[in-house]
């Protein structure tokens, strides 16, 4: 297992993120309109606290990626779908979204 998620503040209130997995990168950048870090951070105190599925978003104005961590039989999985405008019409959590990647972690 390696690190999965990088969240790296940047200048005027944007971020670098990344999912990461074997073999596979994906970059995402945040917007300072948004509170990604705070959607991650709460995402994942509830996966920790046994919930079996999380989604949390980054806004990319005006894209979006929705990150979404499962939890089956003992598995994690993730996957993220990008949708291409998030205000019009604007997505909802679960949407199915375009894959960009999954894998399990």
């Amino acid at each position: 297992m390696a690190r999965v998620i990088e969240y790296v503040l940047g200048e005027h209130g944007s971020a670098q993120g990344a999912i990461v997995l074997p073999h596979r990168r994906i970059e995402l950048d945040a917007s300072y309109i948004h509170d990604t870090f705070k959607n991650i951070v709460d995402a994942l105190i509830c996966a920790c606290k046994g919930q079996a599925a999380v989604e949390w978003i980054y806004f990319h104005e005006p894209a979006s990626t929705h990150v979404t961590l499962t939890r089956v039989a003992g598995r994690r999985a993730i996957a993220l779908r990008r949708f291409p405008d998030f205000r019009v019409p604007r997505p909802r959590l679960g949407n199915p979204g375009t894959l960009v990647m999954e894998g399990e972690v």
